[in-house]
């Protein structure tokens, strides 16, 4: 393979693996009907990385493998080595649940996401073998990794066209400031996310990695799973939960996600193996910035072609531009249709817009065109309609235009609010209240789980005070009219479930053990 035994000693110096590489990924005649090539090899020296996706070699399970393969990965980036695939969980012996979890979550903000090891039998990275905990917090990553396709995808276009990888170093954006380098294991994913992989276990007790240490470059960053903000450049302190990545997006950025089809949305068929498909669907979240009363603009870019042969290389393929616009008591998106063809591309898709952090909408027009609002609990997936609805667990606004569009229409969405002054305008008071509340809603709603399984320790009387605070989204979500007065008062709720869950004691159970504190923790360390 590269060059061991006879071959070495017969041809001192030459490595077959180079030339291995070369003729797989070159020879034309070895793929049918003009499929794209891709192999997965062995390293062949510098120059040889233009043909294979890099195999990072059979590492051991441990903490250590998992926090140097980030760093390793965007320093790659340096040589135009971007697409690096690790053995996701270790390759030599299994992975402790925990370990398998942060490895998978990693690779979900990778260039090559493929889990891998040895054949003995116990070796098991079949996510479903693992305790449900840690299944769930896989296969809600895995699925982040399918959505993300089309972002995905975008970011490996720039990166042939640049030269600059999927995974980039942060002095590439930050060259004169010293923790766009220490902070070894941070890097970009594509031009508008940050990660920040959590690579060192929990604390048993409390079930959180306290005081994770993360640079915050310039500028203004939205801290995904949480909805907080932070203004760099600064070091801050986070602790994150099992269920919780550390991901960052540009304030004002676009985010293109993929949605399933119509029909395997009803049916509930999974995301796994579709990354080949064209999109039908997408999925549109906007990240707002702290100051929505400043007229501002932001843009992306999407791109698309057949995904499975070369004809990009004469020219076929599309490229879309999203973009909103920030006004005075308003938000105007506009899709563009796209600029080129490729064979296969779809003549309709359909469209689901989030506006996260925004307030309920006073209207919303497509296309001059008004849309009502839907309540959530009516909206089924497969209908043929356009409306809006508030999801209160995300703080967010939902548009869906599930009426399938032609690709070719100039996509106008028009969002008013009130003017300033009136109960429902969008101010930036207003928009500060909302910062952190997704992740406290999230975070209460765990604790709630967590502290049902104490029954019968306790009940649901013991701790009304955290089930109250952690159905505030789901009281917006299916009454948008309650918004108002939950977004005055939820500090004083969210202060009462914290007094609430750090007034237990500890429980007798084995089952039940250190509930108190984790409970207690997941409220504090926010």
């Amino acid at each position: 393979q590269q060059g061991e035994g006879w071959f070495k000693d017969t041809f001192p110096g030459v490595n077959p693996t180079f030339y291995l590489n070369y003729v797989f990924f070159t020879q034309p005649e070895k793929w049918k009907n003009g499929d794209r090539p891709i192999i997965l090899h062995r390293w062949g020296g510098l120059g040889n990385h233009r043909y294979p996706v890099g195999f990072s070699g059979d590492v051991y399970p441990n903490w250590e493998s998992l926090e140097y393969q980030p760093y390793m990965t965007r320093e790659s980036a340096n040589v135009l080595f971007g697409y690096w695939s690790h053995d996701i969980g270790g390759f030599m012996e299994p992975a402790a649940d925990e370990l398998y979890l942060r490895w998978i979550q990693y690779g979900v903000f990778s260039p090559i996401f493929r889990t891998h090891g040895t054949r003995l039998a116990e070796n098991i990275k079949r996510m479903w073998y693992y305790k449900p905990e840690y299944f769930k917090a896989m296969r809600v990553a895995m699925q982040l990794r399918a959505k993300m396709t089309p972002y995905l995808y975008t970011a490996a276009r720039r990166a042939y066209d640049t030269g600059i990888s999927v995974c980039s170093p942060l002095y590439y954006d930050f060259p004169n400031l010293e923790e766009a380098y220490s902070f070894k294991t941070q890097y970009m994913f594509g031009q508008d996310l940050m990660i920040a992989p959590v690579v060192s276990p929990v604390k048993e007790s409390t079930q959180l990695v306290e005081n994770m240490k993360i640079w915050v470059p310039p500028g203004e960053w939205v801290e995904l799973i949480t909805g907080q903000v932070f203004e760099g450049p600064k070091v801050i302190s986070r602790s994150f939960s099992l269920q919780e990545i550390p991901v960052y997006a540009k304030s004002g950025s676009i985010i293109i996600n993929k949605l399933l089809g119509r029909e395997e949305e009803k049916k509930h068929i999974g995301w796994l193996g579709r990354a080949e498909e064209q999109t039908e669907g997408l999925e549109v979240n906007v990240y707002l910035p702290t100051d929505v009363e400043k007229e501002s603009n932001f843009q992306t870019f999407l791109y698309e072609d057949a995904g499975n042969n070369i004809d990009y290389l004469s020219g076929k393929y599309s490229w879309r531009s999203i973009s909103y616009k920030l006004s005075k008591n308003s938000i105007s998106l506009t899709i563009e249709p796209p600029k080129g063809t490729f064979e296969g591309m779809l003549s309709k898709q359909y469209y689901r817009i989030i506006f996260h952090s925004s307030i309920p909408p006073s209207s919303v027009k497509f296309n001059d065109k008004t849309i009502k609002y839907q309540p959530w609990s009516t909206f089924k997936p497969n209908d043929n309609s356009l409306n809006w609805y508030y999801d209160g667990n995300k703080v967010a606004l939902v548009v869906n235009l599930y009426e399938y569009i032609n690709i070719q229409e100039k996509i106008n969405l028009q969002i008013n609010f009130a003017d300033k002054g009136k109960r429902n305008s969008f101010t930036n008071e207003i928009r500060k209240k909302m910062i952190g509340l997704t992740g406290k809603i999230q975070r209460a709603q765990f604790v709630k789980h967590t502290l049902d399984k104490s029954y019968p320790e306790t009940t649901p009387n013991d701790y009304e005070a955290v089930t109250k605070f952690a159905e505030t989204g789901m009281r917006m979500t299916y009454d948008v009219d309650t918004f108002w007065d939950e977004i005055q008062n939820y500090e004083a709720k969210f202060k009462a479930a914290q007094t609430h869950s750090s007034q237990f004691k500890g429980f007798k159970r084995p089952q039940s053990r250190n509930i108190n504190k984790i409970a207690s923790a997941h409220l504090s360390h926010l």
